[in-house]
């Protein structure tokens, strides 16, 4: 199966977002209490899904594990 450009380019703006909130400043990783401050601003988060839909995916990030 081949994935459209889009997509593509979709992977790239949610792996950043991803690496963004893996770490903090001393190099820590966050990701597991950064991803629990995003699903608390879901609501919010929804309204940008049109514009940054990358933003909202990360809320899912293994989640359906």
């Amino acid at each position: 199966m081949a994935i459209s450009r889009f997509f593509r380019e979709l992977r790239k703006g949610y792996q950043s977002e991803i690496d963004d909130l893996s770490s903090d400043s001393e190099g820590k990783n966050v990701l597991k209490k950064r991803l629990a401050e995003k699903h608390s601003q879901l609501k919010f988060l929804l309204q940008m899904i049109e514009f940054n839909p990358e933003m909202v995916a990360v809320i899912f990030h293994q989640g359906f594990i």
